[in-house]
């Protein structure tokens, strides 16, 4: 499988368990899906000791998925727009100091 169908993939499968979570389980979103993803992992490793059609494909997905590649390609540039969203930019404002020293000392720190 190459990278765009494992984010397809990805993708419907968050999507089906967004819509499952709204229309049944009614959680907040990120607790709601994070819990079916759980669920449907412990399933999939379940069936995964049975052998069947199903946990042989998704063996070979795993198997072949560059999880460097996935992570610093694609997922991470959701979860840094998905946080950088949610920021209230008045009360960054008044927590700039901090902000601006912190985030100094760790490009310093990282750099070094």
């Amino acid at each position: 499988m190459n990278t765009q169908e494992i984010i397809a993939i990805t993708i419907v499968l968050a999507a089906i368990f967004a819509y499952i979570n709204h229309r049944f389980i009614k959680w907040p979103p990120t607790i709601g899906i994070m819990a079916l993803s759980l669920i449907s992992s412990i399933l999939l490793v379940t069936i995964g000791n049975s052998k069947s059609l199903l946990s042989e494909k998704a063996i070979s997905l795993a198997t072949s998925l560059d999880f460097q590649d996935v992570l610093m390609n694609f997922m991470l540039s959701f979860l840094l727009f998905a946080g950088a969203i949610h920021i209230d930019a008045s009360k960054l404002r008044a927590e700039r100091l901090p902000v601006l020293v912190l985030a100094t000392v760790g490009i310093l720190i990282s750099t070094l």
